[in-house]
């Protein structure tokens, strides 16, 4: 609102810390810190990195598996008015360097499994001086306990909320990700909006299964912590092991992607061992309708469905209305994504610009504007002019709003496929595909899955004389790509379908592939 000041994560982050002090904070693997003790060693933490000469405005990357660190580096960024970039586990050594290339770090924190492809990136990526390593056997040149316990601690002045904090990467359908920059502010803008739509407080407590690099996940540990809720980490994603810590732990709150759950479904486990939920959250996919059905007839409207993107705040923007009726069969509004919580605007434009009527059959690209909103792409002016019209974010997403703000997805402008969550740009998969000598060309497109929200299928011309196979080009793709962005399938075509322009129809692509499925 014009005239208050901008949110901050590191006065938000402080004023928790003195709220709640000895009450527990963040558990992990067995382990307990109270909300005192975990501000403290932010602390402790920005004074080892500027022990190593770091100041405002330098860039730490981490490469780790889930814990406290999490917590701790992000509330040490926002502290000095360093920039964190959280790096995801699943891009291959290459497709890190590429990153690390354009996002330039100077420092990378690390886990103990990681060490050895953190001394490989070092000595492939221009920039990087140090590396902090966490846990027994790293033998990395610093350690991340010691280095906390070499400095005492003490609070900072208030920094800027609109500098830069936080730096996520994003695919893009170029095939390169792209790093969104995100400051205090559009991180801190919704928080406030979810502690109350989600019903946050003392008595609540946040079980995490997500990967915590991602940018999703950021907005959920923090607004936990800021309530006062107590924080349980599980080190690594496990279906039944999820539902025996929520259980364990007497979580409260789970926040999932679509596929996490689904798995969860799959695993025979009886849902009603998650009743004592008061919220579980879906997002990052489309929620297929036959899972939700069967899903919400257990847990009713505990279910919630949410709209993120790294450019929204930590990745989360629309929240879904209720939709579950009494008996726990699905309204007609679980084909929505929700309507926008406070100080998020939306829209929808047609080819030209001109917003259109919220008449719930109008249809349009949907654009969104708010606090949360990202200020752009990091050294990326063309991408970040692009992003934008006239303030507004371009979403690449087609829909329709009703009269009641529900905002319901029909198609995406942007050709990204989300298998499992996770953005994957088909051009980066046709590249790879083509690359194999016995390959002439290659469409790839996404389709229904039941597990994964869509799966990657692959149409290949093979060269003039070629006898390539499926299982080649699939070892072909496991060899260049992260696991998530190979294809699932593969069929070998005569000629892929092509407008008269020469462009790939994927929307052509998508319909041959999900008859044939």
């Amino acid at each position: 609102m014009t005239g208050q000041p901008a949110p901050s994560v590191q006065a938000a982050v402080r004023e928790a810390a003195a709220t709640f002090g000895s009450r527990p904070a963040v558990g992990f693997a067995g382990s307990l810190q109270s909300f005192a003790e975990t501000y403290e060693r932010s602390l402790r933490l920005a004074g080892g990195l500027e022990a190593l000469g770091y100041g405002p405005g330098s860039r730490i990357g981490i490469l780790a598996t889930n814990g406290p660190w999490f917590f701790e580096l992000y509330f040490a960024v926002c502290e000095t008015g360093m920039v964190e970039l959280p790096l995801n586990l699943r891009f291959t050594p290459d497709e890190l360097v590429a990153y690390l290339g354009h996002v330039r770090p100077e420092v990378l924190v690390v886990t103990a499994a990681q060490a050895g492809l953190a001394r490989e990136l070092q000595a492939r990526v221009p920039g990087i001086r140090h590396l902090i390593g966490i846990g027994d056997g790293h033998g990395l040149e610093h350690d991340y306990e010691r280095l906390l316990a070499s400095v005492s601690p003490y609070e900072r002045a208030l920094r800027d909320p609109h500098e830069l904090a936080l730096v996520c990467a994003t695919s893009g359908t170029s095939g390169h990700p792209k790093a969104v920059m995100h400051t205090q502010s559009t991180t801190a803008a919704g928080y406030r909006p979810m502690i109350d739509r989600f019903d946050f407080n003392e008595d609540s407590h946040f079980v995490t299964g997500l990967a915590m690099y991602f940018a999703p996940a950021y907005s959920g540990w923090t607004m936990s912590f800021i309530a006062g809720a107590q924080h349980t980490i599980m080190p690594a994603y496990d279906p039944v092991g999820y539902v025996e810590l929520v259980e364990e732990t007497g979580g409260t709150h789970a926040f999932l992607g679509p596929t996490p759950v689904y798995l969860i479904m799959d695993s025979g486990v009886d849902l009603r061992r998650l009743t004592g939920v008061r919220h579980l959250s879906m997002g990052g996919a489309p929620c297929d309708p036959g899972r939700l059905a069967a899903l919400t007839a257990v847990l009713g409207e505990r279910v919630v469905i949410q709209f993120g993107m790294t450019e929204l705040g930590a990745g989360t923007s629309l929240i879904g209305p209720e939709y579950v009726a009494p008996g726990g069969e699905l309204l007609p509004t679980h084909r929505s994504i929700g309507r926008p919580f406070d100080g998020l605007e939306v829209r929808i434009v047609d080819d030209d610009g001109v917003a259109m009527a919220h008449d719930g059959e109008s249809a349009g690209e949907l654009q969104l504007a708010g606090p949360v909103v990202t200020s752009g792409y990091l050294d990326n002016p063309y991408a970040t002019q692009a992003a934008f019209d006239d303030g507004w974010f371009r979403t690449g997403d087609i829909a329709s709003i009703d009269a009641m703000g529900n905002v319901f997805i029909l198609d995406r402008k942007k050709d990204l496929i989300v298998s499992g969550g996770i953005n994957v740009a088909p051009l980066e998969v046709e590249r790879a595909i083509t690359a194999h000598p016995g390959v002439l060309a290659a469409g790839v497109c996404g389709v229904p899955d039941p597990t994964y929200g869509e799966a990657i299928h692959a149409a290949v011309v093979r060269a003039p004389g070629a006898t390539v196979t499926e299982g080649e080009i699939a070892t072909w793709c496991a060899e260049r790509l992260a696991s998530v962005k190979k294809p699932r399938s593969i069929a070998f075509v005569a000629e892929l379908p092509i407008s008269s322009t020469g462009k790939l129809l994927r929307r052509e692509l998508r319909r041959q592939f999900a008859a044939s499925g």
